[in-house]
């Protein structure tokens, strides 16, 4: 699996999805968010192309109502402690679901207690450091889906270090608070550059993102606010497009060994 990603989506077909699945869920009073979370997620994966071959996505809104409902009725009767089980689940779901090339993905939700530990762990560390920690348990949780996560035998890694992904943060974050908002997009480039860039497939191959601020801040300024509220809100379907395209033709993968 290598090859750079494209994203072939409409903003006018977006635009008919959404518009039909939003008025379905308000007839229904939200029971048809399920069928409406796969119509988007169908479109979407099919739109994207890795090497020119699409990716295909086969769930089912019944299928996600039932896993929805089981998942949040048994995190709601233990007080959210099931919640990390819950989003294992789910993670396996999609994952499973998502094929490439007609092959699916898998995902590995053996040892549910390890995961369950693990997020509890990280949730305490986070919370006696009043959040400082936040970093090293994302990184921490992240890599272990990540490790869950294969595709021909192979799978998926993330190298990144909680103390870079700390320090780089707390730089955006600063520079962000300073220049009044005006930052965030380069921010949000230089946090999802660093993230991606560290996750690997496979023994030689990595991904590649090389996102800019600048063509961010342009993307969201003039599509994602201007265009968006001038037209209220009805253009939001394009900037989906325009910006899912943008981040996909800065992504590959990479491989060492060819």
């Amino acid at each position: 699996m290598r090859g750079k990603f494209q994203f072939h989506g409409n903003g006018g077909e977006l635009f008919s999805i959404l518009i039909l699945q939003f008025l379905l869920s308000i007839l229904t009073f939200g029971i048809y968010i399920p069928w409406a979370i796969v119509k988007f997620t169908k479109y979407m994966s099919e739109c994207t192309t890795l090497d020119g071959e699409s990716f295909s996505f086969t769930g089912k809104g019944g299928e996600v109502f039932c896993l929805y409902f089981v998942q949040y009725l048994l995190t709601a009767i233990t007080a959210g402690l099931y919640a990390p089980v819950a989003s294992l689940k789910i993670c396996e779901y999609y994952v499973s679901k998502t094929a490439y090339k007609g092959q699916n993905f898998e995902f590995d939700s053996t040892n549910a207690c390890d995961f369950w530990i693990l997020c509890f762990v990280q949730a305490i560390l986070t919370g006696i450091t009043f959040g400082l920690y936040s970093p090293w348990a994302y990184i921490k949780i992240r890599k272990n889906l990540l490790e869950r996560t294969s595709y021909d035998g192979k799978k998926f890694d993330l190298t990144a270090s909680g103390g870079e992904y700390f320090s780089l943060c707390l730089g955006q974050m600063i520079l962000t608070c300073i220049t009044l908002g005006i930052y965030f997009p380069w921010a949000i480039a230089k946090i999802t550059n660093y993230i991606v860039n560290n996750v690997t497939y496979g023994e030689s191959a990595k991904f590649s993102l090389d996102l800019n601020g600048g063509d961010l801040f342009s993307l969201i300024l003039i599509h994602g606010i201007i265009l968006t509220a001038i037209t209220l809100g009805i253009y939001y379907c394009w900037y989906i497009v325009k910006m899912t395209e943008y981040q996909m033709s800065k992504m590959e993968i990479i491989d060492n060994s060819v």
